[in-house]
């Protein structure tokens, strides 16, 4: 393992580690860090891990953090600290302690994103979806090293900024997924993506995502007939006959005025993962970071090994369920296209199983 990425969720993790698959290194992201041991025994290039501190607190943040370089071991040849595009969570401390646990004591800081309008200049970040200017270096003046935030509105901004931080003394790259793809390039120049190609059926879409450009692509599957199984409060039952055709919507809903969102996601996180093993689903697409984490631990899956993209912005990575390889396809609820899931269903295929 040369390259680590420290993510705060497992989204982050995904869409990080995604662009280095994608030219070509073999990646492997790791649930926790308890997982990290299972990780490296596939003997990735690049090890992405999830602390999922963004909602705790900053000491289990601190906590979290420290554990990952407890398992790791010696430190790897390069660094990279995986942060919210908008700088949400505990980014300063856990930077702080990457920095501690590392000795490298400085940081260049861009946490741009290009393709989706968000930049920084001036030291501030700004943006679509930024409702104002954020000051970078702010967020993180108590990490204790040094930081430099450099402007990059575009995707050669960011290959410039990767070149000259790599050109000198040891330095922690800390951003979104507008850097590391930067970083990605960097490290091999001129590799294209390769696509993913046709995913095994049947598939599962586990939605737990209510966003609403989540909402308008559920419109474009229903337009095109896709089954729909509704899980109110998250919970629901197999139907008799499982998947009728290739492909099935489970869905998560209210049902009714109490509806706590943790709970419901936790009981459909268990009703999609016993779904998923009961008809020997070929691809689980879960729409949501959090949905997509807690299917996961309720399958008791600690390590997936990422393949590619599906779309741009949307992982494919497999997983070992019941002791069979299962894609995974991940989409942030507040992403894509309209037509995003109604493309990837016809990216399905009966190809069976590996």
């Amino acid at each position: 393992m040369k390259t680590l990425i420290v993510a705060d969720d497992l989204t982050g993790a995904l869409d990080s580690a995604v662009t280095f698959a994608g030219v070509g290194l073999r990646c492997t992201v790791a649930r926790r860090p308890a997982d990290i041991p299972a990780a490296m025994a596939t003997a990735p290039d690049v090890l992405a891990i999830s602390t999922a501190s963004r909602e705790g607190s900053p000491e289990a943040a601190t906590c979290a953090v420290s554990h990952v370089f407890d398992a790791i071991g010696d430190r790897p040849k390069l660094v990279f600290k995986k942060v919210d595009s908008r700088l949400k969570g505990h980014c300063g401390t856990e930077l702080g302690m990457v920095a501690a646990r590392t000795g490298i004591a400085r940081a260049v800081v861009t946490p741009a994103i290009p393709a989706q309008g968000r930049a920084t200049q001036g030291g501030r970040l700004s943006g679509a979806g930024v409702a104002s200017p954020i000051d970078v270096a702010a967020t993180f003046a108590g990490a204790g090293l040094t930081v430099e935030v450099p402007d990059a509105a575009t995707d050669a901004d960011l290959d410039r900024v990767v070149t000259v931080a790599m050109s000198g003394d040891p330095v922690l790259l800390v951003g979104a997924a507008g850097l590391a793809a930067a970083l990605a390039r960097h490290l091999r120049p001129g590799a294209r993506p390769a696509p993913v190609g046709n995913l095994p059926s049947p598939l599962l879409l586990a939605i737990g995502s209510r966003d609403p450009i989540t909402l308008e692509q559920l419109d474009v599957l229903r337009a095109a007939g896709v089954q729909e199984l509704r899980a109110p409060d998250g919970r629901v039952e197999v139907p008799p006959g499982g998947i009728r055709h290739d492909a099935l919507l489970l869905r998560l809903v209210a049902g009714g005025d109490a509806f706590d969102p943790r709970s419901a996601n936790a009981h459909f996180a268990a009703s999609a993962s016993e779904f998923a093993r009961s008809v020997d689903v070929g691809t689980l697409l879960a729409c949501g970071g959090e949905t997509a984490d807690a299917i996961l631990g309720s399958l008791g899956v600690g390590i997936l090994e990422v393949e590619g993209e599906a779309l741009p912005g949307v992982p494919v990575s497999s997983m070992v369920v019941g002791g069979r390889r299962t894609r995974l396809v991940t989409k942030s609820g507040g992403f894509g296209a309209p037509d995003a899931l109604a493309r990837i269903v016809t990216m399905t295929a009966d190809t069976g199983r590996d």
